[in-house]
């Protein structure tokens, strides 16, 4: 009789998970990958997607794809919600899962920070639903400011706020503004372009922390030669649909705030 082979479980199909399940497909071993999708998603350009640069197709693989040639590795496309240890289970919306070793890549998704009026009327971007989302308000916000005879609220619509001064952040700005200078300028011909403000706000002192100085100083530099706003040491207090306010008092009339201002364990590792 031949020994069973061990039931290696994954959850998440990001960069970990994948990886851990292309080193474990060269083994003799079962290896199951549980996520809510079917594809793999190159997550550092979902702000390219939120800014037409790339279609949604160019940062999305099927996973499946991956291990064609892998009899061993299956994909189980459903929604982790909770684990039973002590029996060896995963509990997901489709049933209970067992395994024998469980690796956990579910990865992280938006922080931010108990701001409940944050979270509900500002723009996430961890996944491909919020960068298209993101690109599609942003369009909406141009045609609507396209037809506006009210100059207040034309310019709250044509204002476009990025909040955390890191990697995200950054790219997200400068993209904006190669989207709306070099694009939308030659496309909206009665829009008046001076109207239009993207700002970049950043609670710290600098951005891209993680960077020298001179790369800081650089980028604080190539962003405002790009007609970005970029506020240091301004953090976020509140939110609504229709403005920002920072907690020296600076109210920031705006109808888009991108949030990019940090990241945390989903619920189901948290716990």
């Amino acid at each position: 009789m031949t020994e069973r082979r061990k039931r290696i479980v994954i959850v998440g199909s990001g960069f970990g998970g994948i990886k851990a399940a292309k080193i474990m497909a060269q083994m003799d071993v079962e290896v199951l990958l549980i996520d809510r999708h079917n594809f793999h998603l190159f997550q550092p350009l979902l702000y390219q997607v939120s800014t037409a640069i790339l279609s949604e197709d160019e940062i999305a693989y099927p996973i499946r794809a991956f291990f064609r040639k892998h009899k061993n590795v299956e994909l189980f496309m459903a929604k982790v919600v909770g684990f039973d240890t002590e029996n060896k289970k995963v509990i997901t919306n489709h049933g209970e899962i067992w395994y024998d070793y469980l690796i956990l890549a579910a990865g992280s998704t938006t922080n931010f920070f108990g701001l409940e009026a944050v979270q509900k009327y500002s723009y996430g971007m961890k996944t491909l639903a919020e960068a298209l989302h993101i690109r599609n308000h942003v369009l909406h916000m141009f045609e609507r400011a396209n037809k506006s005879s009210d100059p207040e609220e034309r310019r709250r619509m044509l204002t476009f706020v990025c909040v955390g001064g890191g990697p995200t952040g950054v790219e997200e700005a400068g993209s904006l503004s190669e989207l709306i200078y070099h694009v939308m300028r030659d496309e909206y011909h009665h829009l008046d372009f001076s109207e239009v403000s993207i700002k970049l706000v950043e609670a710290t002192d600098c951005l891209l922390p993680m960077m020298p100085v001179s790369l800081r100083e650089e980028t604080k530099r190539v962003l405002e030669k790009k007609k970005v706003d970029v506020l240091l040491n301004a953090q976020v207090a509140d939110c609504d649909e229709n403005s920002l306010t920072l907690k020296d008092g600076t109210i920031i009339p705006t109808r888009t705030v991108i949030w990019a201002a940090g990241v945390k364990a989903v619920p189901v590792v948290a716990r």
